[in-house]
């Protein structure tokens, strides 16, 4: 009987926890800003469209509400949308960038995404 995503998960939360934690000290290496860059980043967007569409156009969510208003619906969409993208765009290359964890035996063949439709 095969065990559920989030099961298998936190039973191997430690190789996980270590992709994590070599993904993002990969990422932000010999970088200019570092990690400070990931958290300049969405405010200097988040500046951009506040200007742009909360005070040219001046765009409110239901026409109801201030700038400020407008300004924390508007980060936390940037937010989960930034979440979102990224996992998407590098989760499949985690494992393809650390092969020396797939090729061991003992490898949870359960925290790879797979398709179950094809198997």
């Amino acid at each position: 009987m095969q065990s559920s995503l989030p099961t298998t998960l936190w039973r191997h939360r430690s190789l996980v926890l270590e992709l994590v934690k070599r993904e993002f000290s990969s990422q932000y290496r010999g970088s200019f800003g570092g990690i400070f860059w990931s958290l300049v980043h969405p405010l200097f967007l988040l500046t951009i469209y506040i200007i742009a569409f909360g005070v040219i156009f001046k765009s409110r969510w239901n026409n109801a509400g201030s700038a400020a208003d407008y300004a924390f619906m508007l980060f936390a969409g940037l937010i989960i949308f930034n979440a979102f993208s990224e996992v998407l765009n590098k989760s499949p290359l985690l494992i393809a960038r650390n092969p020396n964890f797939v090729k061991k035996v003992v490898f949870p063949l359960g925290t790879l995404c797979t398709n179950t439709a094809a198997m």
